[in-house]
């Protein structure tokens, strides 16, 4: 099988995109990294310190990745739903 991307053409599409001025505003704080560790990562840290098996070793379950050149320490965590 291959993969066929079908992108419409919207050359002539005349409707524009539009947000109203009643909808509310967003009351969620925006992301920052720190938030995202705190709420995904860190609790898993603390579960698998707590039960023992945390490993300095293994960091990549908890979604760090190594080969960020310049990065200290980027997550790009599995499955994180707000």
């Amino acid at each position: 099988m291959i993969p066929e991307f079908v992108v419409p053409i919207l050359e002539e599409f005349k409707l524009k995109p539009y947000v109203s001025y009643r909808s509310p505003r967003g009351v969620e704080p925006p992301l920052s990294a720190e938030s995202v560790f705190a709420e995904v990562v860190a609790p898993q840290i603390k579960k698998d310190y707590k039960d023992g098996t945390f490993s300095k070793e293994q960091l990549e379950k908890y979604g760090f990745n190594p080969k960020q050149e310049g990065k200290l320490f980027k997550l790009f965590p599995k499955n994180y739903v707000r």
